[in-house]
């Protein structure tokens, strides 16, 4: 009897440790699935070996072994789902590696300096490395970009002897692919010189597993069916060729099979004259002059197309600093600074400076001192500031970054910073290029002394230098072809800084800004001009005088190419009118007059309501017969007011907008 009770003591306390190590064993695992760090192998062996040791007992020892079986259960399932969010996070976190193409020499490395800078101050996901074509040893300039991969020298065709330094782009990303194996999702592709503008990745983008990002390059006209270039008809997809090119991002999978194809057809491209011709290569005189230098894009369009990758193209995701830029504030990300471009009086081009050492520390220079944003004239909130402003971004860049080098890294102590900025004329040449020069400390002075001349003669230096200004401004020349109307339209693109554009030139931006911001607003119709005073701002003038006929006729074609508006609002126009006569009315503000007639506040309502009933039903049959287009009697003045009329409709309509 005794040896039994001691057994089932001993069953009851090995059953209490039983349950003790579950429930701990439970406790763990939920740990573990927070990030804990145990031994998730260690747990299920435990389990196990716990499992096995309560096997075929009876009573409480199978519902505890049942509630192991199911807290082994939710441990598991507790591990899956880690698992599962793992795998999630992995997916939504993609990678990134930013590589450029150069040569080693003193041209490419201020160019990759300035690029490495800009990567550095927007704070780009992932790593950057250069890809440098050099046969010296050792290569030199390492140390301006810690990441660099150096491969042979592409420049010249080891087989047809061709001399074409962009055979290195593809050349250079092949290379790096076979022998530096990148594992980043997502490779970020730029020429040397671009600037970031600002950080970028998939969801920005759009980018994902064959639909790669690239810029719109519409200047590749050769692949458009009606232009002949003999090479397209060996290109596999060619109906699929895009207009793209600049920068680059696209995923890993789709970059290591397009390199090799990429160099292939910029090698065709190169050696077949039946397709130099209709590229859209201005300097090539149309194929006369030999190969096109962008014979490399039309490798990399072609090899897209052989490969059916589908870009996604957009004008707004790189931009040339001077050009236009979008108005969505998140773009462009990146600046490519491939041509001249100017603000006011400083300019830069890249060509200057392509045999000057930036670089060293023995003998680099520094780059000009650019122009600040306190001094830049264009007018604070318009597109053309934004403009200015995002170019000055390059500006910036390079200056910055060989002054930090020469300061911080090369210890230099010999630089001056104070010398005053180097100022340009700028002008437009054929084919709508520009070309600017430095001007002389004498020239300077000689312009001071002019503008200060003009400026007492009522003259000035900003005005439009072409009578057809004030037509291309107003139909949006200034922001489609903004180099030469910068230049020579000022006045019209509403540059100058101490005088607006006339309401007839402004661009189509500027004129809605001007409409929401002009303090008097009127309103006018054909017999009536109604006059208030609102917040003592705005008037509305009455003047019945104007009701008068004669058989003066205006043509329906001049009448047609008035602004029309519809019925319906018009007529809205005239009932919100009327509401806001009556509020003043009721506020004593509202005066009218008309041949003598003086309505105040302790007048009649009833006959002011009248005047204004007319004066609407008067206004509304002359739309209708603007709308008509017939050529009924109304004099030069009454078709004159009624012009105004509608065009004050608008402001009104702008102002409430």
């Amino acid at each position: 009897m005794s040896v039994l009770c001691f057994a089932r003591c001993w069953t009851l306390v090995f059953l209490f440790l039983s349950m003790i190590e579950a429930r701990f064993s439970m406790s763990s695992s939920i740990e573990s699935s927070f990030g804990k760090n145990r031994n998730r192998d260690d747990f299920a062996t435990t389990n196990t070996m716990t499992m096995t040791t309560n096997e075929g007992r009876t009573g409480d020892g199978e519902r505890i072994s049942e509630e192991r079986t199911k807290t082994t259960t939710r441990r598991e399932l507790l591990m899956s789902k880690d698992s599962e969010f793992g795998e999630k996070n992995k997916q939504k976190t993609p990678t990134y590696h930013t590589i450029f193409s150069t040569e080693c020499n003193t041209y490419f490395d201020w160019q990759s300096l300035g690029l490495y800078y800009s990567f550095k101050k927007v704070k780009q996901k992932g790593e950057i490395t250069r890809l440098m074509a050099c046969d010296q040893s050792p290569p030199p300039g390492l140390d301006i970009v810690p990441n660099t991969h150096v491969h042979p020298n592409y420049a010249k065709h080891p087989v047809s002897g061709d001399r074409y330094s962009a055979y290195n782009k593809p050349y250079s990303i092949m290379h790096w692919m076979e022998h530096a194996k990148p594992t980043e999702d997502f490779i970020i592709v730029l020429d040397a010189d671009m600037a970031f503008r600002r950080s970028m990745d998939a969801d920005l983008l759009g980018v994902a597993l064959g639909n790669p990002v690239s810029a719109h390059y519409g200047y590749l006209v050769g692949i458009f069916p009606k232009n002949h270039m003999g090479v397209k008809a060996r290109v596999p997809n060619v109906e699929g060729a895009q207009q793209v090119g600049g920068f680059t991002v696209m995923h890993r999978e789709d970059l290591e099979p397009l390199a090799p194809r990429w160099l292939y057809w910029t090698e065709q491209v190169r050696s077949d004259p039946d397709s130099w011709a209709n590229t859209g290569d201005v300097f090539n005189q149309n194929g006369k002059a030999g190969p096109p230098w962008i014979s490399e894009m039309y490798g990399y369009v072609f090899a897209a197309a052989e490969r059916k990758l589908k870009f996604s193209v957009s004008d707004s995701f790189m931009l040339y600093p001077g050009y236009m830029p979008p108005k969505d504030e998140r773009f462009p990300v990146v600046l490519h600074y491939g041509v001249t471009y100017r603000i006011d009086d400083y300019a830069f081009d890249k060509h200057w400076y392509q045999g000057t050492d930036m670089t060293s520390c023995t003998r680099g220079q520094m780059f000009e001192k650019p122009i600040t944003i306190g001094e830049i004239s264009s007018r604070e909130g318009t597109m053309m500031r934004r403009r200015d402003e995002i170019a000055l971004i390059v500006a910036e860049t390079l200056y910055n970054s060989t002054k930090e080098r020469a300061l911080k890294v090369c210890k230099r102590t010999d630089l001056d910073f104070s010398k005053p900025r180097q100022k340009y004329d700028c002008s437009i040449k054929e084919n709508n290029i520009l070309r600017c020069k430095p001007v002389s400390r004498e020239m300077i002075e000689l312009k001071k002394i002019e503008e200060k001349l003009r400026g007492a003669s009522g003259g000035s230096s900003c005005k439009d230098n072409n009578n057809q200004c004030c037509t291309w401004a107003s139909t949006g020349e200034c922001t489609n072809n903004p180099n030469y109307m910068s230049m020579e339209c000022q006045l019209s693109c509403n540059l100058c800084p101490n005088t607006g554009c006339e309401d007839s030139c402004c661009p189509p931006e500027e004129k809605v800004k001007k409409e929401k911001s002009n303090g008097s607003i009127k309103k006018t119709s054909a017999t009536a001009t109604i006059k208030k005073s609102i917040n003592s701002v705005d008037e509305y003038d009455y003047d019945a005088s104007s009701s008068s006929t004669t058989s003066s006729f205006a043509s329906s074609e001049e009448m047609d190419k008035e602004d029309e508006e519809d019925e319906n609002e018009l007529r809205e126009e005239e009932a919100e009118i009327e509401e806001e006569a009556r509020k003043q009315i009721e506020e004593g503000e509202l005066i009218i007059e008309s041949e003598g007639l003086r309505v105040s506040n302790g007048s009649s309502i009833g006959g002011l309501v009248f005047v204004l009933f007319v004066a609407f039903i008067v206004a509304t049959f002359a739309k209708k017969l603007n709308l008509g287009g017939a050529t009924k009697n109304l004099t030069p003045e009454a078709l004159a007011a009624y012009k105004q009329a509608n065009l004050d409709s608008e402001r009104l309509k702008g102002r409430r907008e």
